[in-house]
């Protein structure tokens, strides 16, 4: 039940941060914390289905067909690499 609300906080905080006008004092900041949570979300949905797939296979079969399997093949590790694109950009400003 506790599944994907990690995303819609994340999801949320993204809406949040494009109605906010960029000369925001602390726009940064927002965006250093949106990133931190996003990269720590992805994070725990990787863990989390490590630990799944250690204890019960079966249950994320359908994650090894498309087209379920761009998920963890092409949709994750995309998302992470932005979350540290980000943090790259952010640091060199």
């Amino acid at each position: 039940m506790a599944a994907g609300i990690g995303d819609l906080v994340v999801a949320a905080g993204a809406l949040a941060l494009i109605v906010l006008p960029l000369g925001q004092p602390d726009f940064r900041r927002y965006l250093a914390i949106w990133n931190v949570v996003g990269c720590l979300d992805l994070l725990l949905v990787v863990v989390s289905a490590a630990r799944i797939m250690l204890a019960a296979p079966k249950q994320l079969l359908a994650l090894r067909y498309p087209p379920l399997n761009l998920l963890p093949a092409f949709l994750v590790p995309l998302l992470l690499a932005m979350h540290v694109i980000l943090f790259i950009l952010m640091r060199r400003s």
